[in-house]
């Protein structure tokens, strides 16, 4: 616009010449081109005037621009000064120009003392043809705002040892391709090196514990992929099959492994397990699983943990539990054996109460029909002798003092027989029945004891129990009547039988001063009877038998037998 005034202006003065070289050669031509000329003159005016009101505006827009760029710059001059990092600006042959107070802090310089100065004196001298190197590659690029570069080298403060700096420059062009200047950021890598070995010598803390662990153990991701593995992992991968890693190593998804087992329930289950812990849906997943391998099968058990941090992932880990499992199948084949020869052992205890049943029956038989008969005998002779001599003169008082005696005798002989008979096959038992029996036998007891014994059932007595069953309940009682007898200092007695859905229950209690049952550990807490204790007899008709007993309790013999 104030170019096209001064254009006006020329205008002007030229048509004004031309006015005044034709009024100069003809006067009268002046008075019909004189309203011309100022009617011209007075557009040009107006024009001149618009222009310079434009040019006016122009010159405050001018005005803010300069103050807008101004600020700008004082930003900018904010930012290079106050920047955290280390900033310089040198020329392509890397003489200082700019320095901001970051880098000057770094260098231990004031910043207008680093301009003029070459930044190749604060590298290290084994560092110099390589930085010289780059500084020539840099100028003979011709690209237009070429791409910096980034590299490691050791500056030395002024009055400080060398320190790690990360370096990047980026090249400075003008619109020609000329190289400008070059751009520096420094950045002291002091911390950042400190921070790492730190990591490193972490990472590898943690990897030694890992590979110390007698476990299989990978890291996942998120996603289920594979980012550490410890040294037993490798081990067992190597040797199963997968030697090179390439599907159990860094970097296979271990979910994708899980998938292509589609047909193992176990796999899909190990699948199903680690991908709720991967969600989040559940905390710790544990499966034990068979692994064979081509020389020996093996146990391990797969957890499965999620990793405590923002990003997820889990751990998973394979303990091996083949010894334990060889353990449990050892001690579950000892325990077979065990059971088949507590079985063997009950048919023999059962055979053994059977026999000595057999025996006291057959030797109380004898008793009956041997001894009994004799004593029998023996009494008829002793009375008929006695008859005889009463009828003979006096002088034998004597000799029937004697028969007397004997007859006495005899018949004590005869009580004797009849309570062994009794005590070794009762033959109530065998007429009448269990409830009958304990009765009977209770009362000649107690009387000879002195307690009063009460004999209370429920059913028993309506059917007769099967003969092993009446034998053995029978003797346990007659064991627990005999120590309570002996032992007990009881004033009561009760027997109490019930049978209730196939199960005959049998409850011999006395109110005596009871013991401690430590006192009778070394019979298991059941007290001999014969060669037999009363849990063993139980057991050989496949019962149970246990006392119940403390000081001044009383004790309660119980036993249980399924019909």
């Amino acid at each position: 616009m104030k170019r096209k005034g001064f254009d006006q202006v020329e205008a002007l003065l030229e048509r004004l010449a031309s006015l005044q070289q034709s009024t100069d050669e003809s006067p009268a031509a002046l008075k019909e081109l004189l309203p011309h000329a100022v009617a011209e003159l007075s557009l040009i005016l107006h024009e001149l005037q618009a222009a310079e009101e434009e040019l006016s505006q122009q010159n405050d827009e001018l005005q803010t621009l300069h103050q807008t760029l101004e600020t700008e710059r004082e930003r900018y001059r904010e930012f290079f000064d106050f920047a955290p990092d280390g900033y310089l600006v040198t020329d392509p042959h890397g003489i200082i120009k700019e320095a901001n107070y970051a880098a000057a802090n770094l260098l231990q310089v004031a910043p207008a003392y680093l301009v003029g100065k070459p930044l190749l004196v604060y590298i290290g001298l084994d560092e110099h043809p390589a930085f010289l190197k780059r500084l020539a590659q840099l100028r003979s690029q011709r690209l237009p705002e070429f791409p910096g570069q980034t590299w490691e080298v050791h500056l030395k403060p002024r009055q400080a040892p060398f320190f790690l700096t990360l370096l990047t420059v980026a090249p400075k062009y003008n619109t020609r391709g000329k190289l400008v200047n070059l751009r520096w950021l420094l950045r002291d890598m002091t911390a950042a090196k400190q921070a790492e070995v730190a990591l490193r010598a972490s990472e590898a803390f943690n990897r030694a514990i890992l590979n110390s662990l007698d476990v299989h153990i990978a890291v996942l991701d998120k996603e289920g992929i594979i980012v550490a593995v410890n040294e037993g992992w490798e081990r067992f991968a190597k040797a199963n099959g997968d030697p090179e890693l390439l599907h159990t190593g860094v970097g296979v998804n271990y979910l994708d492994v899980c998938r292509r087992a589609s047909g193992d329930l176990l796999a899909q289950a190990a699948l199903a397990g680690i991908e709720a812990v991967l969600d989040g849906s559940q905390g710790i997943f544990t499966l034990e699983y068979p692994c064979p391998s081509p020389s020996e099968s093996y146990w391990f058990t797969l957890y499965a943990t999620p990793l405590a941090y923002e990003w997820g992932g889990a751990v998973v880990s394979h303990v091996n539990i083949t010894e334990r499992k060889q353990v449990e199948e050892e001690k579950s084949r000892l325990l077979e054996q065990i059971r088949q020869q507590r079985e063997h052992l009950r048919a023999l205890s059962q055979r053994l109460a059977e026999v000595q049943e057999a025996e006291r029956r057959q030797l109380a038989r004898e008793l009956h029909d041997q001894v009994g008969q004799k004593l029998t005998a023996l009494d008829l002779n002793l009375n008929i002798i006695w008859a005889r001599l009463a009828e003979t003169p006096a002088g034998t008082d004597l000799v029937k003092a004697r028969l007397d005696d004997s007859l006495a005798l005899v018949e004590e002989t005869a009580v004797t027989i009849r309570n062994v008979m009794a005590t070794l096959r009762p033959p109530v038992l065998d007429d009448y029945g269990l409830v009958a029996a304990l009765r009977w036998y209770g009362a000649q007891l107690s009387a000879r004891a002195g307690f009063t014994l009460s004999v209370q059932e429920d059913g028993t007595g309506q059917s007769r129990l099967p003969g092993p069953v009446e034998n053995t309940l029978f003797r346990i009682a007659q064991e627990a009547l005999n120590n309570a007898a002996k032992h007990a200092q009881a004033a009561k007695v009760t027997i109490t039988l019930s049978e209730k859905n196939g199960l005959v229950r049998m409850v011999v209690a006395d109110n005596g001063r009871g013991f401690k049952l430590a006192s009778v550990a070394e019979t298991n807490g059941q007290p001999r009877w014969g060669l037999m204790t009363m849990a063993e007899r139980a057991e050989a008709v496949g019962g149970r038998c246990w006392v119940n007993s403390g000081p001044a309790q009383g004790t309660q013999v119980m036993v249980e037998i399924k019909l």
